[in-house]
């Protein structure tokens, strides 16, 4: 398990760059603006990373720079990756399809789950408030 970030490497208690993985991180960010797939930019540049570590890496801030971090990518660069990020994963979002109710037992049913809420707990009592006393 690695826990320096991908880019940089530990020389006498201090971060540095590692030269050859900062220029593999910033190809990374370019690719992924023309909009290449979070796998297809692993396979291309040979990051051993599945698709949710690329996503992470692509999200982490400490590549803009911190007290300890020197800075791997410039601001406007992270930006447009975060802007795009959100995009792509809102294009993905699967709409709730209107389905039939829902059998719950014998004596009640379900309406179908047209809403999706952010709240958990609000989700489930909106949920709750689907189910109705058979006729």
């Amino acid at each position: 398990m690695r826990t320096i970030p991908y880019g940089y490497r530990i020389e006498n208690g201090l971060a540095v760059i590692e030269g050859n993985e900062a220029r593999v991180l910033q190809q990374a960010y370019e690719s992924y603006l023309a909009g290449d797939s979070l796998q297809a930019i692993a396979n291309k540049l040979g990051i051993q990373r599945k698709p949710s570590g690329m996503s992470n890496l692509l999200a982490d801030p400490r590549y803009l720079g911190t007290d300890f971090y020197p800075s791997l990518i410039n601001r406007e660069l992270f930006e447009q990756v975060q802007k795009v990020r959100l995009d792509r994963k809102q294009q993905h979002s699967r709409p709730l399809l209107p389905v039939k109710p829902i059998k719950v037992c014998a004596d009640f049913e379900m309406e179908p789950i047209m809403r999706r809420l952010d709240d958990p707990y609000a989700q489930a009592q909106y949920v709750y408030t689907l189910i109705k006393e058979k006729e």
